[in-house]
């Protein structure tokens, strides 16, 4: 009672035309009021420029942010070892048969073998590293839970979305947002239902929560074409037209393949749509036909709140480092786990290697079980990555290359993996005969083995950011294919040591 000028304003605010509120020549003397272009109401042209604007600049501000992401990820990636390597192949590949048979240079005091050379050991020392903002580096601390941090970070964007919706209601200079028929308390159940891990994945629930919403209000529209004030004037034909229209709006939507979010917001609207026809006391206002359609009808409201909330979820995804938080992009995403898993396994080569002719225990050997099993399981979620950034790109420029390049590089994963698991195998069984197979891998196969491994894990990065990069120009070919020529140089030797020593 004493707010003073915050109480005269929002007296000031419930004294605009609301549908409930709004009887229907009031809501016809709006329409006229405000004119026609084209055959049309003017509030149609403003709610199909809304959702045409809204839509397509969310996917294109979508498409810029993760364009600018992807290069990041690729660019901040510390693969500066195996770079440097990749390029000193060709440079050693004469010196590379002394080196080979050079075994007391391979050795540490123990007798265990080691990579050949320095060279060999900072191309695997160390794991590519990743930018992450402020929030999820030091607020989470990212370093500690990785997932935890990830997962605060993604409900800190909802809560700030959440809560620029909420101003319409307690801020005094913002309650204007709520005073054009649509309603910022839907904008935020719409964040809520679409702001997901990544840009892709949340775009692909905003498009099917508008198709849902969108069919809905288009067969209102049509509803109350006919029958304006529903079973009221209509009567028991009325009545019936109405069953009958949700029946098979409702036959359509579930026997049709609609995504499952389409199909939710279809239903619900839908059902609240024909309550409304359906009663015969019903207040609200729906429009009429696109001649008809105003900003303060029943069907437009839910529309524009989807388009609203749509608009702040993408936002949401989209926040900038400069801002301590950073693009979530399912594309990026991918190439993370690109060139986390070709690290890895380039090293876990060199650990088989190694092991194949030193003592290991059941720990030992059980830790390697489960590197691998690791190694396999973050291959495996490159899949939902790729799926998801078909939705970031659409597979147009550069983004789309990095997307093909990705999916053509994870159908040869799968051989990878046989042969890692192999490897595996071969060492549990060197681990059973350590007298016989073990004494041989150690004093004849082992350095071009070493050689192998190494050159085979080079040659994997070489691929993987070429992949990664999204542009294969002649420079990157030359130095895939030198690395390549290194393997094979490494397998003719591996062949000649087990054809003149066994």
């Amino acid at each position: 009672a004493g707010a003073g000028p915050c109480a005269n304003q929002t007296i000031s605010l419930h004294v605009q035309p609301h549908p409930i509120a709004m009887n229907r020549t009031l809501f016809d003397e709006h329409v006229l009021k405000r004119g026609f272009i084209l055959g049309c109401s003017v509030d149609f042209w403003i709610v199909f420029l809304t959702c045409t604007l809204g839509m397509s600049m969310s996917f294109l501000l979508m498409w810029a942010c993760v364009n600018s992401r992807t290069t990041l990820s690729q660019e901040s990636a510390l693969l500066s070892c195996a770079e440097t390597a990749v390029e000193e192949v060709s440079e050693s590949n004469d010196d590379e048969e002394d080196s080979l048979v050079d075994e007391d240079d391979m050795k540490n005091p123990q007798g265990v073998y080691l990579l050949s050379s320095s060279r060999d050991r900072d191309a695997f020392s160390s794991p590519p590293a990743f930018q992450r903002g402020f929030v999820q580096r030091v607020l989470f601390q990212e370093n500690t839970n990785p997932g935890f941090a990830f997962g605060m970070d993604l409900s800190l964007r909802g809560a700030l979305a959440c809560t620029f919706c909420s101003l319409g209601y307690w801020a005094p200079c913002m309650m204007w947002m709520n005073s054009y028929g649509w309603s910022m308390q839907y904008a935020a159940v719409i964040v809520c239902f679409t702001l997901y891990k990544s840009a892709g994945s949340t775009w692909s629930l905003a498009c099917s929560g508008f198709v849902g919403t969108a069919i809905a209000v288009v067969n209102a529209i049509i509803m109350f074409r006919y029958y304006p004030a529903g079973v009221e004037d209509g009567g028991k034909e009325a009545g019936i037209f109405g069953g009958i229209n949700f029946v098979l709006f409702a036959a359509v939507i579930l026997w049709y393949n609609f995504p499952t979010n389409a199909r939710m917001f279809a239903l619900s609207w839908q059902a609240y749509f024909t309550m409304c026809f359906l009663n015969p006391t019903n207040k609200v206002i729906f429009s009429k036909g696109v001649r008809d359609v105003n900003l303060y009808g029943a069907a437009t409201g839910p529309l524009m709140g989807t388009v609203i909330g749509i608009v702040l979820s993408i936002l949401c995804n989209l926040l900038p480092q400069a801002l301590g938080f950073g693009v979530m992009s399912a594309l990026a995403t991918a190439q993370e786990i690109a060139l986390d898993v070709a690290w890895k396994e380039g090293a876990f080569w060199n650990k088989m290697v190694a092991a194949i002719a030193t003592p290991c225990h059941t720990l030992e050997l059980k830790a390697f079980s489960a590197e691998l099993a690791a190694i396999m399981s973050r291959a495996r979620k490159i899949d939902s990555a790729l799926a998801e950034s078909w939705w970031e790109c659409g597979d147009l420029g550069r983004c789309g290359r990095m997307r093909a390049y990705l999916a053509a590089l994870k159908s040869s994963w799968e051989m990878q993996h046989i042969a890692l698991q192999q490897a595996f195998m071969a060492v549990q069984l060197a681990q059973e005969d350590s007298s016989t197979l073990g004494q041989a891998c150690s004093f004849d196969l082992m350095p071009a083995l070493q050689r192998l491994a190494r050159h085979a894990g080079i040659l994997e990065q070489a691929v993987v950011r070429a992949a990664v990069s999204g542009n294969i120009d002649q420079e990157t070919q030359a130095r895939i294919h030198s690395a390549m020529d290194a393997c094979d140089t490494c397998q003719r030797q591996l062949a000649a040591v087990i054809s003149t020593s066994w």
